[in-house]
């Protein structure tokens, strides 16, 4: 008799409810909850580090107005030394940061795949002979792959440039309401724009996935079946097949690529615009006097880093919707049922 025991390092979640009716995005989130001391701790240390990262501007505009326009010059080695410092204090905040979220990161994606392998020992020979090796092969190995460099990535960028975000865009408010609310125009544009192509660019991903399945699945045929090709001549039958699926491989993967490359221009025209209202209106009210070269210098700085989060997000969200294609792959492997699963009153196999 087989008996159902699962590996010692298979953790918490593989215990969870499963609904086959649940998103991929909202299963995602709901699995890591076995790793939220660790995710939680990464969380702290960016919330602390991040309004560190924002001195820097604000020295500078202390350094102009009061240091230099004000006169005040005794000021100038305090202000220099509260930037060392605070630049000092979010680059060991971050390292650990990075450190957490690894590390959580990578415990679940260990844990995902032993899941997986486990899933498919539980099933009889005939559910293995009823699929293709080289997708299941796929699952296993490429997909959780791709969860694996989309997700961690993925999801530190994520939460640390929305964090960043949001942390700027509330300096600029309390620099320059006027200017802040400008600002957030064209960044609410470009946030609409990829909420509208999101559901595109993850189906063209997930049919990616799909026919990279199917170049596998073929691919472990023919080498299993290596001999026999060789024997009948099959070579050239074999290739047209290997090239059609590639070549279907490749349109789908193409589809992605323009989506992406049409959402990325518009979106980064969007970031730079915030550019242009924050000079050309932050000099208007410096011309009429109800604002500061200080001020205007570090808005100056403060739009690399409103720009960046915009250009990493953008990307970020590129990355995510491959791993959420990749792990509605990996979840329809996990929720197909055991046919065949052995009960506590299965007699033992003589002679095992």
């Amino acid at each position: 008799m087989v008996q159902n025991t699962s590996p010692p390092s298979l953790p918490a979640p593989q215990l969870l409810r499963r609904d086959p009716t649940e998103q991929p995005t909202r299963r995602l989130w709901r699995e890591l909850r076995p790793y939220r001391k660790l995710l939680l701790g990464g969380m702290a240390l960016l919330f602390v580090a991040g309004p560190a990262a924002l001195i820097p501007n604000l020295i500078w505009m202390v350094v102009v107005d009061v240091v230099l326009l004000d006169e005040q010059i005794h000021l100038l080695l305090p202000a220099l030394a509260v930037a060392v410092g605070t630049y000092g204090f979010s680059l060991l905040c971050g390292a650990w940061r990075d450190r957490l979220f690894e590390k959580a990161g990578q415990t679940f994606i260990h844990d995902l795949r032993g899941r997986l392998y486990h899933h498919l020992l539980q099933q009889p020979p005939s559910y293995l002979h009823q699929q293709k090796s080289g997708d299941l092969q796929s699952r296993v190995i490429s997909d959780v792959d791709a969860v694996q460099s989309s997700l961690l990535s993925g999801f530190t960028s994520m939460v640390q440039e929305c964090y960043t975000f949001l942390l700027v865009l509330a300096a600029i408010v309390w620099i320059s309401p006027l200017i802040g609310a400008a600002v957030f125009i064209p960044l609410t544009i470009a946030y609409f724009m990829l909420r509208h192509f999101n559901p595109r660019l993850k189906n063209y991903y997930r049919e990616a996935r799909t026919a990279l399945g199917e170049v596998g699945a073929r691919l472990q045929e023919t080498l299993g079946g290596f001999p026999v090709i060789k024997i009948f001549s099959r070579e050239d039958s074999e290739q047209h097949t290997f090239r059609a699926l590639t070549g279907e491989h490749l349109q789908k993967t193409l589809k992605a690529v323009y989506l992406r490359t049409r959402i990325f221009p518009l979106v980064f025209s969007m970031a730079f615009t915030t550019n242009v209202l924050m000079l050309g209106l932050g000099a208007w009210l410096v011309y009429l006097g109800h604002f500061t070269i200080g001020g205007l210098v570090a808005l100056r700085g403060f739009w690399w880093q409103l720009n960046s989060p915009v250009r990493t997000l953008a990307q970020v969200n590129d990355l995510l919707q491959r791993a959420l294609a990749a792990s509605s792959r990996i979840y329809a492997l996990l929720d197909t049922p055991i046919q065949l699963p052995d009960t506590p009153e299965a007699a033992p196999v003589k002679g095992a």
